[in-house]
């Protein structure tokens, strides 16, 4: 079977040690998925965590996930726009050869300007969406050229076409 390899950034940690609930939590049940982050975006979920059941949710998460260290020796493009605090996680989600690199918040790396072609996605834990769910993929699809289709990840069952190059699919197809 076909390993999938997905990077979780820091807020994907923290919200799905935020709260036992969480819907995040069943990245870890997706079968063939083997979860990755690094040791610097685990330290700043922790840091940011401000229980001790939060921090002891963390803690068991990432026993069942792969850890790594950081990977200086990944050259990003220098045309690369992205905060220099984001940079060790793509170059750790780079330097792992992760098959999807997955951040809670669009601000942080979405989208990665490169000069190429793009796919937006972005992912949602609930099984239901709504038109507020697409508004960001539908502004990015009108306003960025380079985009050809974009894609809303989420906890449900079905491949839903919602308009001109807009699907919704399930996370674990996503991952595939």
């Amino acid at each position: 079977m076909k390993r999938h390899r997905p990077f979780l950034d820091a807020n994907v940690l923290f919200s799905a040690a935020w709260s036992e609930s969480s819907r995040l939590r069943l990245l870890w049940e997706v079968e063939g998925a083997e979860l990755v982050a690094s040791e610097y975006v685990i330290e700043e979920a922790r840091r940011n965590l401000d229980t001790a059941e939060a921090r002891a949710r963390l803690t068991a998460l990432v026993e069942r996930l792969r850890t790594v260290p950081e990977q200086p020796e990944v050259i990003l493009p220098r045309d690369l726009t992205l905060r220099e605090k984001d940079r060790p996680v793509l170059a750790a989600a780079m330097g792992v050869r992760a098959a999807h690199l997955l951040a809670g918040d669009r601000r942080d790396f979405g989208p990665l300007e490169t000069g190429a072609d793009s796919l937006a996605v972005e992912v949602k834990s609930g099984a239901r969406f709504g038109d507020r769910d697409l508004a960001g993929l539908q502004a990015f699809l009108r306003t960025e050229p380079r985009c050809r289709a974009a894609l809303l990840a989420y906890g449900g069952s079905d491949v839903v076409p919602l308009g001109d190059r807009l699907w919704a699919v399930p996370l674990g197809l996503a991952l595939s």
